[in-house]
């Protein structure tokens, strides 16, 4: 692995919940180069507010600036990995969600972040299968 200044690998799991309330929710895995190793941290989002932690550590939260789901344009018609989507971008401040949404269904295929803290990706793969996220405590 290449070790560049200001570059920490991320990896990690989330869910996007539609209903019956906008929710959001990440489990992240941060590499980092000193005696800390990997940073565990979680981010939700539910009912307009932000909230993280690290570790085990207590919840912070500040409302949300933004939402990964509510699409503010329409970018047009694509193939992902042979599927017929929908690419939607949603913008607001200095971030950017881009969205492929498969045409048969209007599941969420793939969603992409972009925003002054960094890049992400996340890559869908099973529907309605998780609990409805809770608005930690």
């Amino acid at each position: 692995m290449i070790k560049k200044p200001g570059y920490y690998p991320v990896t990690g799991d989330g869910i996007i919940q539609l209903a019956p309330r906008e929710a959001f929710l990440m489990n992240l895995r941060v590499q980092t180069y000193s005696s800390l190793g990997v940073l565990k941290i979680q981010e939700v989002s539910v009912g307009g507010k932000d909230y993280s932690r690290v570790g085990t550590g207590g919840w912070s939260s500040k409302r949300s600036t933004a939402s990964p789901t509510a699409p503010t344009s329409y970018v047009g018609e694509e193939i992902l990995a042979g599927t017929s989507v929908w690419h939607a971008r949603s913008t607001a401040l200095h971030s950017t969600y881009d969205m492929w949404i498969r045409e048969s269904d209007g599941y969420i295929l793939q969603l992409v972040y972009s925003g002054a803290s960094g890049n992400f990706t996340m890559i869908f793969d099973s529907y309605n299968k998780s609990p409805l996220i809770p608005t930690p405590r």
